[in-house]
């Protein structure tokens, strides 16, 4: 349990209960895969929104300009309860790989209240 493991977007927190935790994983990528691959880098800060719709999703986007990422891997669909109780949360691109038409970014982020 715990740890950080880049391949199969694993990763995570200690406690996945805990809204507080930090997790990382790959983001599910969509949309316009060749802007995603030139215009993001490491470092960059980036949120988590949910966004209700027929089903609620958990949405990655640039904490600078808003700008769509991705989406949540539906493993930490979890943070969906927490966001709804008032957390938020904050973190960076932490790894960039593949290539344009099939781009892998890994995110870290923290639940802050």
């Amino acid at each position: 349990m715990g740890g950080s493991s880049y391949p199969g977007g694993g990763g995570g927190t200690q406690n996945p209960n805990d809204c507080g935790g930090i997790f990382e994983f790959f983001i599910i990528i969509k949309g316009d895969t060749d802007l995603l691959f030139f215009d993001f880098e490491v470092n960059q800060e980036v949120k988590v929104e949910l966004v209700k719709e027929k089903l609620p999703k958990l949405e990655v986007t640039r904490l600078h300009d808003d700008m769509y990422i991705g989406l949540v891997p539906p493993r930490y669909s979890m943070l969906i309860n927490c966001i709804e109780q008032g957390w938020e949360y904050y973190g960076k691109i932490v790894k960039i790989e593949g290539i344009e038409v099939d781009p892998k970014i890994y995110i870290r982020i923290k639940g802050e209240k």
